[in-house]
C-alpha cells in the first residue's frame, strides 16, 4: 500500500510525500524535493531537519515532521469525517479509530 500527498510551499509544487508499506511505520515515509523546485532560485526548505538537497529523505525524520503537522482530537475527527465504526489512517500510526 502507498499513500501520497502533493506538497506545495508558498503555492509552488515542491514534490510528493510518500508513505509505503502495510504497517505505516516511520521507516515507510519518504520525501524528496523536486529538482525544478530546488533549482528554481527561490526555493525554501520545509524545515532545518529537511534542508534543500537533491537526495531523498526517508524514515523517522520525515514521519515526525509531517506527522506533527496533522491535527488531533476533535479537529482530526472533523477532517476525517469519522464515525465510531470507521477507521482513519493518520500520522505515524496504524489504522486507529478517531
Amino acid at each position: 500500500m502507498s499513500d501520497i500527498l502533493f506538497v506545495r510551499i508558498f503555492d509552488r509544487y515542491a514534490d510528493v510525500l510518500e508513505r509505503a508499506g502495510i504497517h505505516c511505520a516511520p521507516e515507510d515515509w519518504r520525501f524528496e524535493y523536486d529538482p525544478s523546485y530546488v533549482q528554481g532560485g527561490q526555493a525554501t526548505a520545509l524545515s532545518v531537519s529537511l534542508p534543500l538537497r537533491d537526495e531523498m529523505f526517508a524514515g523517522p525524520v520525515v514521519c515526525h515532521w509531517f506527522g506533527n503537522l496533522l491535527p488531533e482530537g476533535a479537529i482530526k475527527a472533523a477532517i476525517c469525517h469519522c464515525h465510531p465504526d470507521r477507521q482513519c489512517r493518520c500520522a505515524c500510526q496504524e489504522h486507529q479509530p478517531c
